[in-house]
């Protein structure tokens, strides 16, 4: 037996098997942080920003440090067949790709909203420069391997002559947001849409999208022209936690200014929606899906009637809400709780409400059968409440007793959160929590 031959055929077997494994090996790390990538993107198009948080903190990072070698492996095909590695690699990143392609018609509502093109011609400069070097990313692994030297020239030249550092703008304009936004973007959004926390949510996740692409094109960037990746990619880090923090920051911004800007809110609607001009069914159905709405993370009550006057007709408590009576023709009472909150016990809340003592009916038989209902004032009928409703905002955190002669009452909650008893001869009683 020829040894030499022999030791040279296993010789080109080790470094074959070698070399599949080191290939296997780098498909998938980049596989690993394509899919920690795509649960982000995930997380983003479902505008989940609790989550988005979350994964920003473990994910990114991982995710920056595969781009170059993801662009490395597919050029390492050029003219070759592909792999199932390489296709797999590909397929991932088509679906990476669509998470943050994908139109967000909100993000573009709140955009208008801040004036993005009239007044910050940059920013929006910057967004049109990130999507269309993107487009010219996305050659580099859609099209065959026999044009990779074509897509990524292209790439390469597109970025020299059109990119303009847009992803420095766009991440100097957030942290610090120059003359006209003070504070950043963000700030600006908070106040443009007075602190509606789902559409600055939304324009936070929009603009996290525009840096997941910047730090990707230029890490492709400094890969394919052999600059320094590793320094890039710590930058980008760097970056990506910093806006962490400041999302989170103007999240909680905005949950604190709750209580002010919904009592600001709650007045607006009231002067823009006159009795006159809008029932108070109609008036009650309205206020109470814009709460809910802009204030999600609330569950809310809201009472509306006629604007009557006197603790004998009506008589409510509540903590942490609203009490407006005789506003723009109107009674108005609302109250909310966190919707983390546990529900409350219903079989619980109708017998306190059932006890509560508003209505004394006597039977009468003269001239014939029928039954008599005696009112109670309201205000003698609240404090028949028990102390631990009255006087505390856990579990309940509004109650009300309110005349039932003719003021046009309409109470709306969840079902889960409020028990309502309507006496048609006495009182309105309800609780809520």
């Amino acid at each position: 037996m020829n040894w030499k031959v022999l030791a040279g055929v296993l010789l080109v077997l080790y470094v074959t098997v070698a070399t599949t494994k080191e290939i296997r090996n780098t498909a998938s790390n980049i596989q690993h942080g394509l899919s920690l990538a795509k649960e982000i993107g995930d997380f983003v198009v479902a505008k989940n920003f609790t989550n988005v948080i979350g994964k920003l903190a473990t994910a990114v990072t991982p995710y920056l440090g595969i781009i170059g070698p993801c662009v490395s492996f597919i050029m390492g095909f050029v003219a070759k067949t592909e792999t199932a590695e390489l296709k797999a690699i590909k397929d991932l990143s088509t679906k990476v790709d669509n998470r943050f392609d994908r139109v967000d018609s909100q993000f573009d509502e709140v955009k208008n909203l801040i004036e993005w093109v009239k007044v910050q011609v940059q920013y929006s400069s910057a967004e049109q420069r990130i999507n269309a070097l993107n487009a010219r990313f996305e050659n580099i692994y859609t099209f065959s391997t026999k044009d990779v030297r074509k897509t990524t020239s292209a790439f390469v030249n597109s970025y020299d002559s059109t990119y303009q550092e847009s992803g420095t703008i766009l991440y100097q304009g957030i942290m610090q947001g120059g003359h006209v936004f003070g504070g950043g973007l963000f700030t600006s959004v908070v106040k443009h849409t007075n602190y509606h926390r789902g559409k600055s949510q939304a324009f936070m996740l929009g603009l996290l999208k525009l840096l997941m692409k910047a730090a990707k094109l230029e890490l492709t960037y400094y890969q394919l022209t052999h600059k320094d990746v590793r320094g890039n990619q710590n930058q980008w880090s760097t970056r990506f936690s910093e806006v962490r923090k400041k999302m989170m920051a103007t999240d909680a911004a905005i949950v604190k200014e709750f209580k002010t800007q919904s009592g600001k809110d709650i007045d607006d609607l009231l002067k823009n929606n006159l009795k006159t001009a809008m029932n108070n069914n109609d008036f009650n159905n309205m206020i109470y899906g814009y709460l809910t709405e802009k204030y999600s993370w609330k569950d809310w009550l809201t009472v509306t009637y006629n604007d009557i006057t006197g603790g004998n007709v009506h008589y409510v408590g509540e903590c942490g809400g609203y009490i407006k009576f005789r506003n723009h023709g109107r009674n108005f009472v609302a109250a909310s709780v966190d919707r983390s909150k546990r529900h409350i016990n219903m079989a619980t809340a109708r017998s306190i409400v059932s006890k509560v003592d508003s209505c004394k009916v006597t039977t009468s038989y003269r001239p014939h059968k029928h039954n008599i209902y005696s009112r109670k004032d309201a205000d003698k009928a609240y404090q028949t409440f028990p102390s631990s409703v009255r006087d505390h905002c856990d579990p309940y955190a509004a109650q009300g007793v309110i005349s039932n002669n003719g003021y046009d009452v309409h109470i709306k909650g969840l079902p889960s959160r409020m028990y309502w008893r309507k006496q048609e001869k006495c009182n309105h009683v309800f609780i809520f929590g």
